[in-house]
Parts: structure tokens; C-alpha cells; sequence
């Protein structure tokens, strides 16, 4: 019933505790915008280190989770 860390989003568009990633999901436009480890790339993160979000990707990209996350942008994604 709260408000999850990490988002994901249904069909709508309503964020969740299931569902697709979005841009929310990583990313909060309301941080202050610090400068993260990866200069500009790493602001408005809400897990700078990548250790929560790795976790979350491992449950489809188990043992590429953190390099399928570092990548996201430049990535070749695949719809599922």
C-alpha cells in the first residue's frame, strides 16, 4: 500500500509494485540534481551506487544485472 522505492509502471501509466520500468523507476527529478560517480549521467539517480537497482534487474538479468543496468541508454534493449 505505500509508496514503492523503485516504481514500476502498468499499462496507464499508475506506478506500482509491478509492471515496466520508466524513467521514475531509476531516476527522481526531485534529487537536487548532484553529480553522481559517472559525471552528469549519475544525477537524479535514487541509487547512485547501483546496488539496490542491480538487484532489482538480477531477477530477469542474473548474472549481467549490474552491466545490463550501467548500460540501460546505450544498450541494445529487447522488448519483451
Amino acid at each position: 500500500g505505500g509508496r514503492p522505492l523503485f516504481p514500476l509502471f502498468d499499462e496507464a501509466g499508475k506506478p506500482g509494485m509491478s509492471g515496466r520500468m520508466g524513467c521514475l523507476t531509476c531516476h527522481d527529478p526531485h534529487a537536487g540534481g548532484k553529480t553522481g560517480e559517472n559525471g552528469a549521467s549519475g544525477k537524479y539517480q535514487r541509487d547512485p551506487g547501483k546496488i539496490f537497482l542491480s538487484d532489482i534487474c538480477a531477477t530477469c538479468h542474473r548474472g549481467d544485472a549490474l552491466k545490463v543496468l550501467k548500460e540501460f541508454h546505450t544498450g541494445q534493449r529487447k522488448e519483451p
